[in-house]
């Protein structure tokens, strides 16, 4: 419901996000590689942005 219409294959991209989230956090445990998986993750979450302010129209967000 997070991935807007005109995006496609929003399966594949929830499954990719999660797992970038998840190697980032870990990249961010090493000393060599914090800075650049901090600017990574900066930038995800400003491209996670707009899906966000997509969903302020429909009000709450149900799961399940």
């Amino acid at each position: 419901m997070i991935i807007p219409k005109w995006l496609p294959a929003p399966g594949f991209l929830i499954y990719f996000s999660g797992i970038l989230e998840i190697v980032l956090g870990v990249l961010l445990l090493i000393k060599k590689t914090r800075k650049l998986a901090a600017l990574l993750i900066i930038l995800m979450l400003t491209a996670f942005l707009p899906a966000h302010i997509y969903l302020i129209p429909g009000g709450a967000v149900h799961v399940g």
